[in-house]
């Protein structure tokens, strides 16, 4: 700023042999700011003695009370030479130069002129933010000047972002610039939708700037007095604030507008024209020229589109669940030959620990390892059936979705029936089996999609959303479509379906008061010094999972008890 006096220039010294004296040259250039006038000419040596790598020297910059442009001026560092010797263009041919200068060797210093209130503008005509920010911070920059208070109104435009809590909150009102304060933000609340993809937006206008006090030294005034016929003087009355301040040595200006006549015939103002020319500025005096340059104005940017794109957090949350649940045959496929020759090819796996923003080409450049040819051999069968779903082009997807559906819950009820005839080869009563192989082998997937989420996602909605939803799917289709079929199967042959209860009292009932308890802890994660469901300081999330796994083992226990009778049930 043009009012900042003095300021030191930092030179630094790097490399070479620190025990050496070095002698360097520094002087002034003008630039479109003129020494004497804008800045004080400097020039001299610089000394670094041994093991010293930074040097310092002072400018100074000339303040004035003229309105000016933003201007600059040089420094230049030259002559650098070893314990006083010759500098290195000197030195003989070939032999290796004792110091040497390197870009930046000339710095510009820009002074910013203080004397106008300033021009407010945008940084950019057009900027982009998530929808999971929250609060988007837009920044407002205050140029060619920073002399005294000024209040810059705002409002939000709708575009193709709707406004009134749908996409953003509405908002209308004034950032504050500050004597010399060069930057200000305004603040807007985007609504977070978790929509997959985004692209919608809206605009956030500036209108007139205006200068205005705050009664921190003086109460701000504006008015008129009026000079009677052959008056002569009158009185400006200002009421000072009273601070107390032991030391106090602050100013402000009182400005007076340009005069107007009362005709003295009619008693009507005669207008004066506003307008001024440069003729005019020309011949005005200098203290009429600054009140008349120095007032606030807008810039060029004067108006911000705001884009809101979808949440990276979040899209890289339900890539990363597709890919890991093998779901990504029936994600953008339009023919089977697409879905079949994507089964039999053999892909490299995505690491867990991938950052979400690699490209798909880098992926796709990896080549498979040893172990994704032995997953690729073990899923082979369930790619190839899965590779019969329809192509999710078809039917708007909903031929894909039906028929994926009905494949899982095939599958779940054959899982099924599997697990109860190894639960009878090796001696396990059904629900023993139900409780622990079936539930273990369809909860193992789910719990990595979970981890998934829980480590991609700001919050635990997914994670958790994500096992209770997996495990309904499980329930609800691999039983319902296996009873669904015995039913039929039975009402066709004239016999009457009955499943009978067994210990699906007691189970469920040990099942609620564990789940229960799950979700106290929950609750109380959510107090300091946690502060979150998932997560948290060490101490406390492992004493959380040895917890839930504690209730996992005490729930099958509890549950084969009762079905071999050692305990009572309902």
């Amino acid at each position: 700023m043009e009012n900042v006096g003095s300021f030191a220039v930092t030179v630094t010294r790097q490399g070479g042999n620190l025990d050496a004296t070095l002698y360097v040259d520094y002087r002034t250039e003008d630039g479109t700011a003129n020494a004497g006038a804008d800045y004080v000419y400097a020039e001299g040596t610089l000394v670094f003695f041994p093991g010293e790598v930074h040097k310092q020297f002072q400018l100074s910059i000339i303040d004035d009370d003229i309105f000016e442009e933003d201007e600059h001026f040089y420094v230049r560092l030259s002559n650098v030479r070893s314990d006083g010797s010759s500098p290195p263009q000197e030195a003989a041919a070939g032999a290796r130069p004792t110091a040497q200068l390197v870009n930046p060797f000339m710095a510009t210093v820009m002074i910013l002129d203080d004397d106008h209130a300033g021009i407010f503008h945008f940084e950019n005509p057009e900027t982009t933010f998530p929808e999971s920010i929250g609060e988007a911070s837009v920044r407002v920059i205050r140029s060619s000047g920073a002399r005294g208070l000024v209040h810059l109104p705002y409002r939000t435009i709708e575009g193709s972002a709707k406004g009134n809590d749908d996409d953003y909150e509405d908002d209308e009102g004034e950032v504050t610039f500050e004597n010399d304060e060069t930057e200000a933000f305004i603040k807007i609340r985007i609504i977070n939708k978790e929509e997959y993809e985004k692209n919608v937006s809206f605009e956030i206008e500036l209108g007139k700037p205006y200068a205005k006090g705050n009664d921190d030294d003086y109460e701000d005034d504006e008015g008129e007095v009026t000079f009677e016929n052959d008056e002569t003087e009158a009185f400006i009355k200002i009421r000072i604030i009273n601070k107390e301040e032991y030391e106090k040595n602050v100013s402000f200006e009182i400005e007076l507008g340009k005069p107007y006549a009362i005709d003295p015939h009619t008693g009507e103002k005669i207008e004066v024209r506003e307008d001024v020319d440069d003729d005019e500025l020309e011949r005005m005096t200098e203290e009429e020229r600054i009140a008349t340059l120095g007032r606030p104005q807008l810039g060029d940017i004067s108006k911000i589109k705001c884009n809101i794109s979808e949440s990276v957090e979040f899209k890289g949350v339900v890539d990363k669940l597709l890919r890991k649940a093998n779901m990504s045959l029936v994600v953008g496929t339009s023919s089977w030959r697409e879905q079949f020759t994507d089964a039999v090819t053999v892909r490299s796996g995505d690491d867990d620990d991938d950052d979400d923003n690699d490209d798909d080409t880098e992926r796709e450049s990896k080549q498979p390892s040893c172990s994704d040819y032995v997953m690729h051999s073990l899923s082979f069968f369930w790619k190839v059936l899965f590779a019969f779903v329809p192509p999710t082009d078809y039917l708007g997807g909903w031929a894909a979705f039906c028929v994926s559906i009905l494949i899982i819950g095939l599958l779940t009820a054959i899982i099924g029936d599997i697990a109860s005839h190894f639960g009878c080869t090796v001696g396990l009563l059904d629900a023993v089996t139900a409780l622990s192989f079936v539930a273990l082998g369809t909860s193992i997937p789910d719990t990595f999609a979970s981890k998934v989420a829980a480590i991609h996602d700001s919050y635990a909605d997914s994670s958790v959303g994500n096992v209770t939803g997996s495990n309904a799917v499980n329930v609800f289709l691999g039983i319902g479509i296996a009873w669904s079929i015995a039913a039929v199967y039975h009402a066709v042959r004239g016999s009457v379906f009955v499943v009978n209860a067994g210990s699906l009292g007691f189970s469920v009932t040990m099942f609620c008061c564990c789940a229960l308890v799950c979700i106290a802890v929950m609750l109380v994660r959510r107090l300091p010094p946690v502060h979150g469901e998932l997560g948290g300081p060490p101490r406390f999330k492992y004493a959380t999972a040895f917890l839930l796994f504690g209730l996992w083992i005490f729930y099958v226990l509890m549950s084969s008890l009762e079905a071999y009778c050692y305990i009572d049930g309902f």
